[in-house]
């Protein structure tokens, strides 16, 4: 199993409340299939915003967002440097540049961008008025 998986949520402007439901309905549905050992989520816009650490005997409770500025993933790649986590997960619009690879696994979620690719991980595409988040 999973050691250490972060998330990172976009929570800049142009990201909408239905879109943010289904981040955590995202979240929520990888913590019950794969329960890490531990789960960080850290929100971002142009700077790291809030983060929450959750053991595998936590649920996943106490998100609530706050930023909503533009989108840049510099601070987001420097604490995955810093961490250097079993994966990342990152969900976007994916509206912004993508920075180097950091070297670890990484899973990119991009809701509402059908035609967006990204230059290394695993890219899935998600549409939120689809989404079955609450």
């Amino acid at each position: 199993g999973l050691a250490h998986l972060r998330w990172y949520l976009d929570c800049s402007g142009s990201v909408t409340d239905a879109q943010l439901a289904t981040y955590i309905s995202e979240v929520a549905g990888a913590k019950a299939v794969h329960n890490p050992e531990r789960m960080t989520v850290t929100s971002f816009d142009t700077k790291l915003r809030d983060t929450w650490e959750f053991s595998e005997s936590q649920d996943l409770t106490g998100l609530e967002f706050h930023g909503r500025g533009g989108t840049n993933l510099k601070e987001v790649f420097d604490d995955i440097r810093k961490h250097r986590p079993s994966a990342a997960i990152i969900i976007s619009d994916l509206d912004v540049s993508i920075p180097p690879n950091p070297g670890i696994p990484i899973l990119w979620i991009c809701v509402d961008n059908p035609k967006r690719t990204v230059p290394y991980g695993t890219i899935i595409h998600l549409d939120s008025k689809t989404s079955t988040a609450p």
